[in-house]
């Protein structure tokens, strides 16, 4: 488990500090805290987060990031504590994990790069007695150097990348070490390229993609080979399984005064069989997927008026005879509502309002359930509706002065039942209250 990324601001030279606080129903709240102090020439910044959900799924989230940064290096250590109770009818296990990672980059000049890293990983996992099902306790320390020469050419640039791999788990030791090399070509608009990883165990794994770049339109045709998860092999030692996938990306973004139009989306193919586990009848068994195709894609459309927006966003999850064990996320929904802005005040006060409603398509749910000790839903039956629907509706107001914003929620206000893993909460309508303050000097 690793902390956000982007987590700071972009550089400034301000001592910048930031607050979060949120408290919604059914006993939630979380504290957010950023710090970074105003250096000239070192950059010392840390962020601290505290996650308290007791719901249905009880959640318990600790995680604090220290970050330490000079012109040519970079050190960051961060430690999480995550506690997880899954609460399926009368199903419930219990996961506790602590994860420290610290991560050290250094520039040595403009071509060569040093990187070490890491990452501690203790693991329990309690059945609803809190009698311990599973414990592993494990280390992987990666550490490396990448070299990069575009001196050759301005549209040119040949990369070599090594890094090796130390794995500990519970009372094993394994190695691995890897090369990955290639180059890249810039022709205009279209950029190009080929990168091949070799593994101290013989493997090669290809990739290649194709970019086209224009102010309207962004396209990506790729087509790559990757293992497994390394350290998923250190649950499941079955899993050995290459995915060989093709495909290519899509963004389209049209940007105009009084409106907005963007579209972004993927469709790729697996081209050979590969692993799928799940559990069924209380036994870990292993499936084997033909060629799979799935897709997915985000159409935004927004009218801008002065003071208010109107905006309508569909999504779309398609998947044929691919990952056939997940349940989440939905076929489709279809997101639209209305933003207001209003000045008060002498344009002190900032008000934001929005109204929401989503109506999302998914698989009838009567047809999976969900595993919580492989913590996703896995097939049963097929029943005669093989497909269900839900509405939910939403409502926000904020103020805003200067810095500082309190900002009120309401949702699923039909209080109706939704089966999508976008509601984060129980189904039933909550409130939430959200302020947020930052400020620099």
């Amino acid at each position: 488990v690793n902390f956000g990324k982007n987590i700071f601001p972009k550089e400034f030279d301000s001592t910048y500090s930031f607050l979060k606080w949120v408290q919604a129903d059914y006993r939630s709240s979380e504290v957010m805290i950023k710090y970074r102090p105003n250096t000239k020439k070192n950059k010392l910044m840390f962020a601290s987060e505290w996650v308290n959900y007791n719901g249905l799924s009880q959640n318990n989230r600790f995680a604090f990031i220290g970050k330490l940064k000079t012109k040519k290096s970079d050190l960051v250590y961060s430690r999480i504590n995550f506690h997880q109770d899954i609460q399926v009818l009368t199903n419930i296990v219990k996961h506790d994990l602590t994860t420290h990672n610290l991560v050290f980059n250094h520039n040595r000049n403009k071509y060569i790069n040093l990187y070490g890293s890491l990452k501690i990983i203790d693991i329990n996992k309690k059945n609803v007695d809190s009698i311990l099902l599973g414990h592993h306790f494990y280390t992987i320390s990666k550490f490396g150097n990448s070299l990069s020469l575009d001196q050759l050419s301005q549209n040119f640039k040949f990369n070599v990348f090594w890094e090796n791999v130390n794995y500990w788990y519970d009372d094993k030791y394994e190695n691995l070490w890897n090369v990955q090399t290639g180059f890249n070509i810039k022709s205009q608009k279209i950029i190009t390229n080929l990168n091949a990883k070799y593994y101290s165990n013989g493997k090669v794994y290809p990739q290649m993609n194709i970019q086209f770049n224009s102010n309207l339109m962004n396209i990506d045709l790729f087509y790559k080979t990757k293992s497994v998860l390394y350290e998923l092999k250190k649950y499941f030692s079955n899993i050995n399984f290459i995915d060989e996938i093709v495909g290519g990306k899509i963004n389209l973004n049209i940007t105009k005064k009084y409106y907005d139009i963007k579209y972004s989306g993927f469709i790729y193919s697996q081209l050979n069989n590969s692993n799928s586990l799940f559990y069924q009848t209380d036994s870990l068994i292993l499936v084997k997927e033909g060629r799979g195709q799935y897709s997915n894609g985000e159409l935004f459309a927004s009218l801008n008026f002065n003071y208010f927006k109107i905006f309508s966003q569909l999504n779309y999850n398609i998947g044929s005879n691919f990952n056939n064990n997940f349940y989440h996320p939905g076929i489709l929904d279809l997101h639209s509502g209305i933003i207001s802005k209003f000045h008060l005040f002498d344009g002190n006060l900032l008000i934001d309002s929005k109204i929401e409603g989503m109506y999302q398509y998914h698989r009838n749910p009567n047809e999976v359930k969900f595993n919580s000790t492989l913590l996703k839903y896995i097939p049963i039956y097929q029943s005669n509706d093989y497909y269900s629907g839900d509405w939910t509706m939403n409502t926000a107001i904020s103020g805003t002065v200067q810095t500082f914003t309190i900002e009120l929620q309401i949702k699923n206000i039909f209080n109706n039942y939704i089966y999508s893993a976008q509601n984060l909460y129980p189904n039933q309508i909550y409130t939430q209250v959200t302020v947020y303050w930052s400020w620099l000097k």
